[in-house]
């Protein structure tokens, strides 16, 4: 089985590789002049930030969510924050 153990040994070309071919995307947004997606894998969660809208380009970082809640609570985080900062 595939684990995130793997994905994170390659590089960041065969990270986007796998994910457009294994992975599905649920979701794509741009913050702070930055864009990111959201793909989910088997038994894990990966979130790639890139600094253009480019879909050929390479992300500048990822970031791995082991299970459901810890992407659930980093997301809720990342709401609140930009309510705060816009005072919503």
């Amino acid at each position: 089985m595939f684990t995130k153990f793997f994905f994170k040994r390659f590089s960041p070309q065969q990270q986007l590789n796998f994910l457009k071919k294994k992975g599905t995307l649920i979701g794509s947004q741009a913050r702070n002049s930055c864009y990111y997606s959201l793909y989910l894998v088997k038994g894990f969660f990966v979130e790639l930030m890139f600094t253009t809208d480019d879909p050929a380009a390479v992300h500048e970082s990822v970031k791995i969510f082991p299970n459901l809640d810890s992407v659930t609570s980093y997301l809720n985080d990342e709401i609140r924050s930009s309510e705060n900062k816009y005072n919503l």
